[in-house]
């Protein structure tokens, strides 16, 4: 019985991950993969550059369907700070080895400039979810299309910026692919057709979440201060494979 126990034992901790100062700093992909912070969220999910600094760990949170939500959908002009505005949450930026652990390939990957003070080994990137939160707030805008867009009917252009954001949000959803159940309730709704007393959806779904304040608190502290103009001064700078640029909207 003793030696089950030990090696019971002995399994759980080399189960465990690496938290000890031997496994080194907090900074870079080596940091990523040693510390313990996230560790959970890291085995179902994609490589992320802030996992080792910032605590975005599962929080329960209960999604809403109230009506209250219909004013996220309205206007900003007529209902300020109702959408999550992505300005300074557009670039980071990251080492080659982070952009090699997210399975893509440095050598085509734009660097930053030394001027953005990231030093030799920097290159811009995006964190995707505020990538699908402008996707959303595109197709939100499309419901109020002549409050935001006055210059008349949309061109090639605009339908194809769409047609991309949709692609993009179902390839997120369908890639998530929530499991969470939702339950149904005998609801009474005056303003529905007979009968008004009817077995409805309950959207109402408990969760576990990732901490998003967290994650907006160190996206705006580690983002690129300045992005417009930093990036209307970007140039090509030669010797860079150009790909196609279809996918690109």
């Amino acid at each position: 019985m003793n030696i089950i126990l030990f090696i019971i034992s002995v399994v759980s901790i080399n189960s465990r991950p690496p938290s000890s100062p031997e496994h080194g700093g907090r900074t870079g992909t080596a940091a990523y993969e040693r510390v313990e912070l996230n560790f959970d969220l890291k085995k179902a999910s994609s490589f992320c550059e802030l996992f080792p600094f910032k605590d975005v760990i599962n929080v329960p949170q209960q999604t809403s369907s109230s009506v209250n939500a219909r004013l996220i959908m309205m206007p900003a002009s007529t209902q300020p700070g109702t959408f999550i505005s992505t300005e300074g949450l557009e670039a980071i930026t990251v080492s080659s080895a982070a952009i090699s652990k997210s399975h893509k390939d440095p050598s085509i990957s734009v660097k930053a400039p030394p001027s953005w003070g990231g030093g030799e080994d920097a290159y811009i990137a995006q964190i995707e979810v505020f990538h699908q939160i402008h996707c959303l707030n595109e197709l939100r805008k499309e419901i109020y299309y002549d409050h935001y867009y006055k210059s008349g009917p949309p061109d090639e252009l605009h339908r194809s910026h769409k047609a991309h954001c949709i692609h993009m949000l179902l390839q997120a959803v369908t890639c998530a692919a929530d499991v969470g159940l939702i339950s149904h309730n005998w609801v009474h709704n005056e303003n529905i057709e007979e009968p008004k007393t009817r077995p409805m959806p309950d959207f109402n779904v408990v969760k576990m979440c990732r901490d998003f304040d967290s994650l907006l608190d160190w996206s705006r502290e580690n983002g690129v201060k300045g992005l417009a103009r930093k990036w209307r001064d970007l140039k090509y700078p030669g010797g860079v494979k150009i790909v196609p640029g279809d996918g690109y909207a």
